[in-house]
């Protein structure tokens, strides 16, 4: 398949059936199944070959259970170094809700094997202090602009390096994807 998530798996089982319903042959389930491609935002692996770089666009929408599992998935993708690229989520109802559930984000990689955190928005100095027990502070970076925050991204990304972002889609980082797959010649 391709794709990382294993959600999807449940996904394309109920796809199969459906598909068997209305008598559509094996050989083009199969066929759709093989083809399907991820849409911009929601789990696109990117890869620049040459220098095995890998982008994963998961900006559309973010909510604490999916950057959990977004994290997850590209956790048990092999690469020499991981760096998750996160903004704000969308999360509680109220500041100390909002503030509490950043924060058990932060911890929450301690489940994980990420080297680098990039954080930017206004709710990830909760992220970063929830992370401050599982990486050195000098891992986790955070920034007041997104220029600041891809100026000191490009100058870390290294051959073999992964790079995750995750966001609530309203604070541009399909512009930090953009830039990056320019000068790293990431492909789709």
């Amino acid at each position: 398949l391709n794709l990382y998530q294993e959600y999807n798996i449940r996904n394309i089982i109920l796809a199969i059936k459906i598909a068997e319903i209305y008598n559509i042959r094996y050989e083009n389930i199969i066929r759709a199944i093989n083809d399907f491609r991820p849409v911009d935002g929601r789990f696109k692996v990117l890869k620049n070959v040459n220098r095995d770089i890998t982008l994963i666009d998961d900006i559309y929408s973010s909510c604490f259970e999916s950057v959990k599992m977004g994290l997850e998935s590209a956790n048990k993708i092999k690469s020499k170094r991981k760096i998750a690229v996160l903004g704000t989520i969308g999360a509680g109802s109220t500041l100390e809700e909002t503030s509490k559930i950043h924060e058990e984000l932060g911890n929450y990689f301690n489940n994980l094997d990420f080297d680098y955190i990039y954080l930017i928005g206004d709710f990830t100095k909760h992220i970063y202090k929830g992370a401050l027990g599982v990486l050195e502070e000098k891992y986790i970076r955070k920034f007041k602009t997104i220029e600041l925050l891809l100026e000191d991204l490009e100058k870390n990304i290294r051959d073999g390096d992964l790079i995750y972002f995750k966001e609530s889609g309203f604070q541009n980082f399909d512009k930090i994807i953009e830039k990056l797959k320019n000068k790293f010649d990431i492909i789709q």
